[in-house]
């Protein structure tokens, strides 16, 4: 969108739009009398205001691809700028797009936060974010070993199958995987533990480490290092363990372990 015109591919659709709206898999433009229009086999038709739902609190880019906020404004983040509504804000370097408790946050590459408030972007601490400790549930845990979407302990599950049932890869087209990203844990060691994935989140650790990364695209979530003391004696680890605490603002403020996994405290809340 530029200059309240509306381009598809570059072309200029018949338009005068105020706000873009993409929402489950359909565009839709505002104009300045908040008149609504969808994109239809090419032409604007005329429908009511679409019904969409504010992201729920907290939501961040990444994981998510869009947030919605309580005014429906649609945010995006694209080669490290921020959009709302398809327009461009004053923004560079963005690692992280946060929304909580209604307000929209950006955290950049040097890893100063800043808030969006009446119109432009405001410094701020960073934000205080309540972490989410959702969790499997026993019933998820009782299935994991044909889950197909999670793996929840170091077997897969109760019965150790330690087989994924899923057919997209096979015999026959195994050989055209391609590396899309990757993720380095540093360290040069082997590793012993398992990694696990709950909800599109993959978990591992290293000796003295814990790290979450976003299983889609390698972007990392948070992660804790460990510095031992002098009474340390083993470097070896077995892995995380489910339930995991999700740390959006990333402060971790404590992380303990001899020979089991460890607990992880996020903004005051452990859970192991």
């Amino acid at each position: 969108m530029s200059g309240g015109k509306v381009y598809e591919n570059g072309q200029l659709t018949p338009s005068g739009c105020h706000s873009l709206l993409y929402a489950k898999g359909i565009v839709y433009q505002e104009n300045i009398h908040h008149n609504w229009w969808l994109w239809r086999n090419g032409v604007w038709v005329a429908t009511p205001a679409p019904l969409v739902t504010p992201s729920a609190s907290p939501t961040t880019i990444p994981s998510s691809t869009l947030i919605v906020d309580s005014h429906l404004d649609v945010w995006t983040v694209s080669g490290g700028q921020v959009y709302k509504n398809g327009q461009l804000t004053p923004s560079g370097g963005v690692i992280l797009l946060l929304y909580s408790k209604g307000i929209v946050y950006q955290e950049n590459i040097h890893h100063n936060w800043w808030l969006w408030r009446n119109g432009v972007w405001v410094a701020t601490p960073a934000p205080l974010v309540t972490p989410s400790t959702q969790a499997p549930t026993q019933l998820e845990l009782d299935q994991a070993d044909v889950d197909v979407a999670n793996w929840l302990t170091s077997n897969k599950g109760y019965l150790g199958y330690r087989y994924s049932s899923l057919a997209h890869l096979n015999n026959q087209n195994v050989h055209s995987l391609i590396q899309i990203c990757s993720f380095d844990i540093g360290g040069r060691s082997g590793r012993s533990g398992a990694p696990l994935v709950y909800q599109g989140v993959l978990y591992t650790t290293t000796a003295f480490g814990v790290f979450a990364i976003d299983a889609a695209t390698c972007q990392k979530r948070w992660s804790y290092a460990h510095t031992p003391d002098a009474n340390t004696a083993s470097r070896s680890n077995k892995g995380p363990r489910l339930p995991m605490v999700d740390c959006f603002a990333g402060r971790r403020m404590g992380i303990s372990s001899r020979s089991t996994p460890p607990t992880v405290r996020c903004c005051g809340t452990a859970r192991w």
